[in-house]
Parts: C-alpha cells; sequence; structure tokens
C-alpha cells in the first residue's frame, strides 16, 4: 500500500504558506503573495509523492493517469460544488448577479484565464475571487502527469531543470507583452500572477523533492549543500524585494 500519511513538516509550511497570504491581503507583509508560490510547490510534492507510491499498481500509463484524474476529482469537485453554491447564493441576496458571467469559466476551471483576458468584463471583487488558484492546479493535475508518464525518464530531470531556468524569463518576456499592449498594472500584474503556464515551475519543484527525496535522504552532504542554497536564495529574494 502507498504510504498516504501526513507529514508534519509539510503541514507546518502550508501554515507557514497560509500566514503570509493572509499577512499580505492584510497589507503586514507586502511580499506575502509569494506565499502562493509556497503552496504550489507543497501541491507538487504531495501530489507527485503520492502519485509515484501508487505507480506500480497499473499496469498502463494510460491507466493510472486516469485513476489519479479521477481521485483528483471526487477529492476536490464536491467541496467546490458546495462552495460555489453557498457564494452565488450570498451574492444573489446582495444583488451582485454580474459575477454570475463568470460561472462557466468556474466549472471548467479556467477562471484564472477569465481574469487575464476577460479582465474589464466581469468585476474581480467577489467572492469568487480565489478560485483562480483552484484552477491552476486543476489545470497542473492535467497536464503534469501526462510529462511524468510519457517523457522518456531519462531526459526528465534536464527537461525540469531547463524549465526552471526558463521559467523567471517567461515570466519577464509576458509582462513586457503586457505592458507593451497598454495593459493597466493590475493586469500586467495579473497576466502573471494568475498564468497556470507560468507557475508550472512552481509545481515542478515540488515534484522533483518528491522524485528524488529517496536519494536525498541517503546523501546528508547533499542535503546540507541544498539546505545552504535554499537560505542564500531565500536572503538574496529578501534582499532584492525590499
Amino acid at each position: 500500500m502507498p504510504d498516504t500519511r501526513r507529514i508534519d513538516a509539510v503541514d507546518g509550511l502550508r501554515a507557514v504558506a497560509m500566514l503570509m497570504v493572509v499577512a499580505f491581503h492584510c497589507m503586514i507583509m507586502p511580499n506575502g503573495w509569494s506565499g502562493v508560490w509556497l503552496f504550489l510547490v507543497i501541491s507538487g510534492y504531495v501530489i507527485t509523492r503520492n502519485f509515484l507510491a501508487r505507480q506500480s499498481e497499473f499496469e498502463t500509463p494510460r491507466a493510472h493517469y486516469l485513476d489519479f484524474i479521477t481521485r483528483r476529482a471526487v477529492r476536490i469537485i464536491p467541496a467546490y460544488i458546495v462552495y460555489l453554491l453557498v457564494a452565488t447564493v450570498l451574492m444573489a441576496t446582495v444583488g451582485n448577479t454580474q459575477q454570475f458571467r463568470v460561472i462557466p469559466f468556474l466549472l471548467t476551471f479556467t477562471y484564472n484565464w477569465q481574469r487575464i483576458y476577460l479582465f474589464e468584463n466581469v468585476p474581480n471583487d467577489s467572492l469568487y475571487g480565489p478560485m483562480w488558484s483552484l484552477s491552476v492546479e486543476e489545470q497542473f493535475y492535467l497536464f503534469f502527469p501526462l510529462l511524468f508518464l510519457f517523457a522518456p525518464r531519462r531526459h526528465f530531470l534536464k527537461v525540469a531543470v531547463g524549465i526552471l531556468l526558463l521559467a523567471p524569463f517567461a515570466r519577464l518576456a509576458m509582462s513586457l507583452s503586457a505592458a507593451t499592449q497598454g495593459w493597466p498594472t493590475d493586469r500586467i500584474i495579473d497576466s502573471v500572477y494568475l498564468n497556470a503556464v507560468l507557475h508550472f515551475d512552481a509545481f515542478l519543484a515540488g515534484a522533483l523533492i518528491a522524485i528524488y527525496e529517496p536519494r536525498l535522504q541517503s546523501n546528508q552532504r547533499l542535503v546540507n549543500r541544498l539546505r545552504l542554497g535554499i537560505i542564500a536564495g531565500v536572503l538574496a529574494y529578501g534582499v532584492i524585494n525590499t
């Protein structure tokens, strides 16, 4: 049976990420939005860890993929639909029916793309607002397993590292493209922040940790070097964004 036990350290990181996002929305921590990226890294790690644990149970990649998608749907969609129903009723009671135009995007998990490319059509200040991040996660759940199952395993690390290195430049290119089109500042930010493609490296970072976790556990020297590198990276990020 796969090891599906909760990991205390991961739960602790989730709490840190949640506090960062709350602090950002309370205007206490300007860079607290990066807590969302931490959530995505955690999600990539947990999903990949569970995905690998069940791999031996299936005869074909297709069967494994369909099982994965089904399990994700059963886990997420019921609670998601309940939230949408409650949010819709609450907004209807105060006459905020303009937001109902985004329901097709919510039901197809493409709400993040609506927020980017149909920005003027519907205001974003509603109870639906936070659901963009779930759209991003669902898109990752659909496409990442395909990469993992069908990409040649010997090339997977090279592909992953390439994506991680190129991602910052992709975000820069997107923001510059949006700026040259005369988009307002808020929309330029959303074009990067809500873009599932530009978050793929965060999921992939977590996935790589899960894939190479057994090797890391047996090589303490490598773990120590990685720990120092992560600390240095976090400090550099803090200095650059101060």
